[in-house]
């Protein structure tokens, strides 16, 4: 009998189990004649059939207590319900909100500030902590579906707005509309009435899986940069010495950090012309991994820009700044971290430059790679924590 009862067992689990991974998922498509773009499929009627998947992420994205004034169009400030499964990660904390359709909306702290245009669209979306990233990272895993839901639906939007924006696959997210009109057998009450309160109220918010972002305790970030980075200089024959290049410009926003770095290249020449070399260079803030981040674009003109070596090159008059764009400067757009972390010192070339194009430019070329080695460890520490 007991062996029985454990293979029946076995197979509910596993029935179970196929259950939950068979279930395949229609594509996002908004309903079009819903304001907030809700999911057409997957919505407050349906999403009790697709609940408890492991490759998806449940967001409810209301705050505990909104300061909004929702019961002016029929709606609940307080998140007095929720659906089990979901973490309530508040938008409005996560970035600035359109303009509501009610008064008194919150208008504190955020990790990011958003841009809207009259139409609803993102303009710019900006991080305002070095942490701003990694939290919306690890609070939306970009390799899941995720389902957003709020109390009527624009907080959802806006939340699957700024996730595309900043780079999430927009076929991996689904605006799952209004909870106040959630009907379904899997309401979680986040609002109680006890007998013994004398009808008094409880919030009962413990009950609630929450998302509290610390913002007292981020580092905010310093777009206006005097830093110092260490950087291994090459003399000509190849003499290695520890500098400083300094970041004189430092603006990130949600795809890239762009920089204006000062350093040391050609030493060689007399004081009066013997100029640092500035170089432009913006580096990506999307990626998975800082390993990963890469050169979005890099110039020493265009008026972000100086070049400090000789110009045309003392060993080849064809060498000049436009020879040294084309064949050393532009193939470094794409480079990653990886890539970059190749350079092994004095005449070596990674593999986007053209060693036989830069014969006769090593201490250019050798600068050049030695201090976007150094620019991207800095890059990886401060907008991927080191990850």
């Amino acid at each position: 009998m007991k062996k029985i009862l454990l293979i029946i067992i076995v197979i509910l689990l596993c029935s179970c189990s196929r259950k939950e991974t068979e279930i395949k998922l229609p594509a996002p498509e908004a309903e079009k004649s819903d304001m907030f773009s809700v999911d057409k499929n997957i919505n407050m009627s349906t999403i009790d059939k697709y609940l408890f998947l492991k490759d998806v992420a449940y967001r409810d994205v209301r705050m505990l207590f909104d300061t909004a004034n929702f019961s002016d169009i029929g709606g609940d400030a307080d998140l007095s319900a929720t659906i089990e499964g979901f973490k309530i990660v508040p938008y409005p904390y996560i970035a600035s909100l359109q303009a509501l359709p009610v008064g008194n909306a919150y208008s504190g702290d955020t990790l990011f500030d958003v841009k809207w245009d009259e139409s609803g669209n993102i303009i710019s979306a900006t991080p305002l902590y070095n942490e701003s990233m990694l939290i919306l990272k690890e609070l939306f895993p970009m390799d899941k579906n995720i389902f957003i839901m709020c109390g009527g639906g624009g907080y959802a939007n806006m939340m699957k707005l700024l996730l595309i924006h900043l780079g999430w696959d927009e076929n991996k997210l689904y605006n799952i509309g209004a909870n106040w009109n959630y009907k379904g057998k899997y309401k979680k009450e986040l609002v109680i009435y006890p007998e013994d309160v004398n009808g008094d109220k409880i919030y009962a918010s413990w009950r609630a899986d929450y998302a509290y972002i610390p913002f007292e305790k981020l580092n905010k970030t310093n777009n206006k940069s005097n830093s110092k980075v260490k950087y291994t200089h090459f003399a000509s024959g190849g003499l290695a010495e520890d500098y400083d290049f300094e970041i004189i410009f430092e603006e990130s926003n949600s795809t890239f950090t762009a920089y204006q770095v000062a350093y040391s290249s050609c030493t060689c020449r007399d004081e009066i012309v013997n100029f640092k070399s500035i170089c432009y260079v913006e580096i990506l803030n999307t990626r998975d991994s800082g390993d990963d981040a890469a050169i979005r674009y890099i110039t020493f003109s265009e008026n972000k820009g100086l070049f400090g070596d000789s110009n045309p090159n003392y060993n080849d008059s064809k060498i000049d700044e436009k020879y040294y764009d084309i064949h050393l400067i532009k193939p470094l757009i794409g480079v990653t971290k990886r890539e970059m972390d190749k350079f092994a010192g004095y005449g070596y070339c990674i593999d986007a430059i053209d060693v036989d194009a830069m014969t006769g430019a090593t201490v250019t070329r050798s600068n050049l790679q030695s201090m976007l080695k150094s620019l991207f460890n800095y890059h990886k520490n401060k907008y991927y924590h080191g990850k």
